[in-house]
């Protein structure tokens, strides 16, 4: 049962991946201070968090998956070593599922059919492997992520969250762990700021397209040979790649904030470390007229915003860019 997703790499596929490194290329260019990768990084957590609850809900049910899928959502970064396997797999559904309300089997693949309605009509559009398949379909999806190491990481994740979703190993919380266990994939090949964009909001506010492009209509089983992946890739590329321009420009403003709160003398220390690569005292009260006291408060504010920080100790003592 070896899994082999047909695709192509389309203009619109180049494009979007092309675009994507180009920015991650500008973030890295633009030495990102720690507070302020820090502070969007729980601003992003907190609004996907909310993001897999169901709209205008408000219960014990949504306040479990919120809090579950939040908890996930920071420890990523403690799985990058683990292998992604089975094992990960039932864990990591198992954290998303924990006291859920409703006593889904939490960690476990599922051993009953399962199946996707139409919202509106209840009608079923998709069935996805038998219970009896799932493991081995699941297993078979590993080992293609496993053997695909050189593989470009998002055209993988793409696949990845696809396949996941139309296996549907569990029986519910199958789009939570497809979208945890598509960062832990990306983490683990150390895909640059991932955890800062805002997918699942983005998934949850074109739900009705997402779920178009994510999940194919008809039996698994009469259709698995004919699925294109490409159509998807080409969408969650796209909204990767929307993400990262929205990044972008929440960094710049982040970073605008912190310029306007500057001295017009801090301007120029900074301006100074950026020419030279560093500044100590000396060489700051050359180009003001600050004195030694107001000198210190300048360097301990900049450290504060996390624009700088302080290197050697007492008369070896000098500042450069936070990295």
């Amino acid at each position: 049962m070896k899994f082999e997703p047909r695709y192509e790499i389309s203009q619109k596929l180049l494009y979007n991946l092309a675009e994507i490194y180009r920015t991650i290329g500008k973030l890295e260019g633009e030495a990102l201070p720690n507070p302020i990768y820090t502070k969007i990084k729980e601003q992003v957590n907190e609004k996907n968090a909310h993001s897999v609850a169901p709209k205008n809900a408000k219960n014990d049910s949504t306040d479990n998956k919120v809090e579950n899928y939040h908890k996930a959502l920071v420890d990523i970064n403690t799985f990058k070593k683990q292998n992604l396997d089975i094992k990960l797999v039932c864990l990591t559904h198992e954290r998303l599922l924990k006291d859920n309300p409703n006593n889904v089997p939490a960690g476990r693949i599922r051993n009953k059919p399962t199946s996707y309605q139409n919202t509106k009509t209840n009608q079923t559009i998709y069935t996805p492997p038998s219970h009896k398949d799932t493991k081995r379909f699941l297993k078979s999806l590993l080992k293609y992520t496993e053997i695909n190491q050189n593989m470009d990481p998002l055209i993988l994740a793409g696949i990845f969250h696809k396949q996941f979703l139309l296996i549907s190993p569990f029986e519910d919380g199958n789009s939570r762990a497809a979208q945890i266990l598509t960062r832990i994939l990306l983490a683990q090949r150390d895909f640059k700021f991932f955890e800062l964009l805002s997918l699942e909001s983005r998934y949850r506010k074109e739900q009705e397209k997402y779920f178009q492009k994510v999940i194919a209509l008809g039996d698994y089983y009469k259709i698995r040979h004919k699925l294109d992946f490409t159509p998807w890739l080409e969408y969650f590329t796209c909204l990767v790649l929307s993400e990262f321009e929205n990044l972008h420009k929440n960094i710049e403003g982040q970073k605008f904030d912190k310029k306007l709160k500057l001295n017009k003398d801090q301007e120029k220390l900074l301006r100074h470390i950026k020419k030279h690569g560093s500044i100590n005292d000396n060489e700051y009260s050359q180009i003001t007229k600050r004195k030694k006291s107001t000198r210190v408060v300048d360097y301990n504010q900049l450290i504060e915003m996390g624009l700088i920080e302080r290197k050697g100790k007492a008369r070896q003592t000098y500042y450069v860019l936070k990295k």
